[in-house]
């Protein structure tokens, strides 16, 4: 009944009645723990599974369009980024100006504006891969209807501002402020966790505290909202400035414009309004239970903004909340304060871990100790020491410096004991992206946990958190009891990336991995790999590649190996001896890692019993795509040839060399290009299905339509990765099956 209603109150008609239910729900059920923790975790799990808005084509088109911007100015090197309701149809639009240069955008553009604009409406592709990132789902879970993209700062006109716009500008002022003022390796802290905004922090400490379960710490919550009032009331009411009454007051009164000041994340909101209500209740001397000042403030939020239901920062700040607010109970029996914040930091990890694991598929189970040792160092030192921080510079600069600079040195110590720490013990659990009826049995345990451990039944608390452990342990298991395999083609652009899983995970196969186009500034070097490769494998719950077989040292078919080497446990590398001295092979440390092994014509190379026959090359052709691996192999009693970029010269070759040769599944070589795939070929070696990796509308012209008419005359059915995303073909030792990511629509052919 929970979950279902966590599902109701994240559809977009039903929000506001479905949030009075939780109100409802909380009233009557806030003296059972396991039915509140119940119904939190169900309406942060729920939003997960029904979505806010539909799935619709937008149409590109250029359009003009009045309205008014509604929140704050989000500048990068390349673009800035603001919401803005439409007028008309009072839709939620992201205006988007491509900020090559790094110009300053007029002053007009502030929050509240009424402006008018022309721009190039559009949207976001949809996720192409498994796994991968999909930022058009994301602008739709946030209720944005579109994006309009403008092509100068001329495009749009703003005139007025609301009442919001000079806090908000003082914000940028006093950032800009701090970071003239401050120490540059001490301003990105204070950035981050006082004002907000964590762009000034170097994405390797981000990922180094993401890999830790630590990002809570780098986010605005209410530890910092608790100790802005802490120190607000101090200065106010124990330095003797104000009565205890008119202290009260300041407080309500600064506590909204400070959530404001630091940025507005759902965290930060969620504990402002509880702080703002915790201290009217205090003052008029109310009643209420704090499961209650809890579900007022979900409501508070929901009436704002319904669509801040899916947002991951509402449903963890919530979710932790809850939590912590039920097990208050246990605290009071525990011995003593590091048991208590040993168990806090448990009970807030396993309150949102099906969620996060869900969400980026993998945890570390020694977070919790990382957890025990930085929280507290970062709550009784680094936090107040900013705020201490913030206030000198704003008063007297040159203090603030120094206080910054002394902050830096003895930071950076902890920092690179972090560094060591995380090199020595990365124990990294990749779980897999987890299952609806997986999480639900998670949270059945994790119930009768609390329960349990609350009424001090520590026989049950045991066993109910071992059949927690035991579900997400059974779900990594899972690849490894099936008796399916699955190829995947990858949808990664221009360039090829295959993973074969073998049936009951006997192993994990990738032939080539494409890296990031050598044309495209804009991607960045890893962006194939960790947008869309990395994420892949994750999802599956992979770890170790048995085999990366690279057909050749082109940038679209290896280009990603360095990297999948460094991240992946990768047993052995497999080339041709004419693959030559390649960036992804250079490395000394990267090959003891990975075992480099030549494969030529006539060779079998067998993984887990199955056989991958080397069909060329026997020798060197002169350039890298005639000298690339061509591989035959059976999979789910269909037989696959992958022919890496070959030319029709080499297909000829082939054929002479292996005159029995047939191919149900071929790997159309080159991408479809016109110098490969001749018709003696196609014809010899009769294919059922033919899979063209290619690069949605790229610059080649790929695939050649006289490949694709060649084909399709011949009976072949294609499938293109351009058109259909990733290919994968799910087999069992008997039979398979083809499906692609994106719908097959035979019209586009």
């Amino acid at each position: 009944m929970a979950f279902l209603l966590g599902g109701i109150c994240s559809l977009y008609t039903l929000t506001y009645a479905g949030a009075g239910l939780l109100i409802w729900w909380l009233w009557q059920f806030h003296r059972h723990p396991a039915g509140l923790l119940l119904l939190g975790s169900a309406f942060g799990v729920g939003s997960l599974f029904f979505p806010l808005f539909p799935d619709v084509e937008v149409k590109e088109e250029s359009i003009h369009i009045n309205g008014r911007i509604i929140s704050d100015r989000d500048k990068t090197p390349s673009a800035v980024n603001m919401l803005f309701r439409e007028e008309q149809d009072e839709q939620l639009v992201q205006v988007v100006y491509l900020n090559d240069q790094d110009l300053d955008v007029p002053d007009s553009w502030k929050h509240g504006a009424y402006c008018s604009l022309t721009g190039s409406r559009t949207m976001p592709d949809q996720a192409r891969n498994p796994g991968e990132f999909d930022y058009r789902r994301y602008l739709q879970k946030q209720g944005i209807a579109y994006q309009v993209i403008l092509d100068s700062r001329s495009a749009m006109t703003c005139k007025g501002s609301s009442l919001l716009a000079p806090l908000i500008d003082w914000r940028h002022d006093v950032n800009t402020f701090m970071k003239q003022s401050l120490h540059p390796e001490g301003y990105p802290w204070l950035a981050a966790l006082v004002l907000g905004d964590d762009k000034a922090l170097d994405e390797e400490t981000v990922s180094l505290f993401r890999r830790w379960n630590l990002s809570h710490i780098l986010a605005i919550s209410g530890l910092h909202i608790g100790l802005f009032m802490g120190a607000v009331y101090f200065l106010c009411y124990r330095s003797g400035w104000l009565t205890r009454e008119h202290a009260q007051w300041v407080l309500i009164l600064l506590i909204p414009i400070y959530g404001l000041v630091a940025g507005g994340a759902p965290s930060v909101i969620r504990a402002s309004i509880m702080g703002t209500i915790a201290l009217v209740i205090v003052k008029f001397k109310l009643k209420i239970a704090p499961t209650d000042l809890l579900a007022l403030a979900a409501l508070t939020m929901l009436i704002i903004s319904p669509s801040i239901i899916h947002h991951l920062g509402f449903q963890f700040s919530f979710l932790v909340t809850f939590s912590i607010v039920l097990s208050r109970p246990l605290f009071t029996t525990l011995p003593s304060g590091v048991w208590q914040l040993v168990s806090l930091s448990l009970i807030c990890q396993m309150a949102i871990l099906p969620i996060q694991i869900k969400e980026f598929y993998q945890f570390n189970p020694l977070s919790l100790f990382a957890n025990i040792l930085f929280v507290p160092y970062f709550s009784l030192i680094v936090i107040p020491f900013m705020f201490v921080i913030f206030t000198v510079t704003l008063l007297y600069s040159p203090a603030g410096y120094f206080l910054s600079r002394l902050f830096v040195t003895v930071h950076q110590v902890v920092i690179e004991l972090f560094t060591r720490w995380d090199a020595t013990f990365q124990f990294l659990w990749n779980v897999g992206e987890i299952s609806l009826p997986f999480i639900v049995l998670y949270y059945v345990g994790f119930f009768q946990f609390m329960r349990s451990w609350i009424t001090q039944k520590l026989r049950q608390t045991f066993l109910f958190g071992l059949l927690s452990v035991c579900v997400l342990i059974a779900f990594s298991l899972k690849p490894y009891l099936s008796k399916y395999g699955q190829v995947t083609m990858l949808d990664i652009g221009q360039g090829d990336a295959f993973v074969i899983e073998l049936p009951f995970r006997k192993g994990v196969i990738m032939i080539d991995a494409a890296g990031s186009p050598v044309y495209s500034d804009q991607l960045g070097e890893n962006y194939v790999f960790t947008r869309i490769i990395e994420p892949f494998l994750r999802s599956r719950g992979i770890t170790t590649i048995d085999g990366l077989i690279l057909s050749h040292n082109d940038q679209d078919h290896s280009g990603s190996a360095r990297q999948l080497i460094e991240a992946f446990d990768v047993s052995r590398v497999y080339t041709s001896p004419h693959f030559g001295r390649h960036h992804t092979l250079k490395k000394p440390e990267q090959l003891e890692r990975s075992a480099h092994t030549f494969l030529s014509a006539g060779q079998t190379l067998t993984i887990a019993g199955y056989d991958f026959h080397v069909l060329h090359p026997a020798g060197s052709y002169g350039n890298a795509n005639d000298n690339s691996l061509v591989l035959s192999a059976e999979l789910g009693k269909l037989n696959w040839l992958f022919t890496g970029d070959i030319s029709t010269e080499i297909e000829q070759h082939i054929l002479k060399t292996h005159p029995r040769l047939k191919a149900d599944v071929l790997k159309v070589s080159h991408h479809g290009s016109q110098t490969s795939t001749h018709e003696r070929w196609v014809d010899h070696l009769n294919p059922q299905a033919g899979l063209i990796s290619v690069g949605k509308n790229n610059r080649y012209g790929h695939p050649h339509r006289m490949v694709t008419s060649l084909l399709e005359e011949k009976k072949v059915f294609l499938f293109r990765t351009d058109r259909h995303g990733a290919v994968q073909y799910r087999f069992t030792t008997d039979s398979g099956t083809f499906q692609t990511f994106l719908p097959y629509n035979d019209s586009t052919k």
